[in-house]
């Protein structure tokens, strides 16, 4: 097994809080912690997702974005719960996922999953991220490139 360098050690090991990101990464964090925890209670999440995203259009194409991110992730996401101040590698990877889509980086988006799931799956989330993020005309919620 090859040695992993130390910026990729060191960015395993940094738990950030959610006061380090934007205002929009931050909105995007809720929203996975919001999606995760309804689907667990079989509840509908979609006006609370509004409510973090912008608009009821970004909340449904978040809600499709998230099903083929669960559906593909070789484990269960772990989210933190609603008000912790704490993020999870999970939150963080979809949120960095995400600025690798708005910033058009398909290498850095494929480096981030090649070691957990198959290259055809892994444009199958970037599809699913790529739709939502063209539901945020102006990158409203702050997910600036």
């Amino acid at each position: 097994m090859p040695n992993a360098s130390p910026s990729v050690i060191e960015n395993l090991c940094q738990i950030k809080s959610l006061s380090e990101l934007t205002e929009g990464q931050r909105a995007v964090v809720m929203a996975v912690r919001t999606c995760v925890l309804a689907n667990m209670q079989g509840q509908c999440c979609c006006g609370h997702l509004a409510q973090y995203l912008g608009s009821a259009h970004s909340a449904g194409s978040f809600v499709k974005m998230m099903r083929s991110i669960v559906v593909a992730w070789p484990e269960a996401l772990v989210v933190h719960r609603l008000l912790s101040a704490k993020t999870s590698y999970d939150e963080v990877l979809i949120v960095d996922l995400i600025m690798a889509t708005i910033k058009n980086d398909t290498q850095l988006f494929y480096s981030m999953l090649r070691d957990m799931m198959p290259k055809a799956v892994i444009f199958s989330i970037q599809s699913a991220i790529r739709e939502f993020v063209d539901t945020l005309p102006g990158r409203e919620i702050g997910l600036e490139a």
